[in-house]
């Protein structure tokens, strides 16, 4: 080989071995997918029309089927009559204490105990504070309450029952149930 055909040789490799004589991953996906894409027209192409309409008709059963799905999901989970109920739900919003109550007894009727104990007591303390002309605070714990309504005949029971239910080991519908008629036995009449 003469020195020239040996350089024609070494830039003939050089040249070949240049990226753009190799194919890259990208093109090669690509070509893989261009041919799965044709794969699938052909195949349809060989379907008889009645076969055509049964494969679209079980797609859009498909698609329902995840759109039901999805909206089973997100959909708000309160029973029909809840969202009224839920709209004033705290005595901070200017819901009244029958407003409270009902919306207690439908977290109760949901299973959601320890939160119905909980508006049930908010509720009752409402109710209380309004009848003794005291303004809603907040940011009062129960038991600070209790001690400025000391009138309030039955509420440290009351508080005791929906503190065992909110914050008890386990709460179950009976004890609830209690709390309830212990709200029901409050004194409907100014505290003194």
């Amino acid at each position: 080989m003469t020195p020239a055909d040996r350089e024609v040789a070494v830039r003939l490799r050089a040249i070949l071995a240049s990226p753009e004589f190799h194919p890259r991953a990208s093109d090669w996906l690509r070509g893989r997918f261009e041919a799965a894409i044709q794969g699938v027209f052909q195949w349809l192409g060989g379907l008889s029309p009645a076969e055509r309409w049964g494969l679209l008709a079980l797609c859009l059963a498909g698609l329902a089927a995840i759109a039901v799905q999805v909206w089973l999901t997100v959909r708000p989970s309160a029973p029909p009559g809840a969202k009224a109920i839920a709209a004033g739900g705290r005595a901070e919003d200017g819901a009244s204490p029958g407003t409270l109550v009902a919306r207690a007894d439908v977290l109760a009727r949901d299973g959601r105990l320890r939160e119905a104990a909980r508006l049930l007591q908010e509720a009752a303390l409402l109710r209380l504070s309004r009848e003794s002309g005291l303004g809603w605070r907040a940011d009062r714990s129960d038991w600070e309450w209790v001690a400025v309504l000391p009138a309030a005949r039955g509420l440290p029971e009351l508080t005791r029952a929906t503190e065992r239910v909110a914050f008890g080991p386990t709460a179950d519908a009976a004890a609830f149930a209690a709390c309830r008629r212990a709200y029901e036995a409050l004194p409907r009449e100014r505290p003194r």
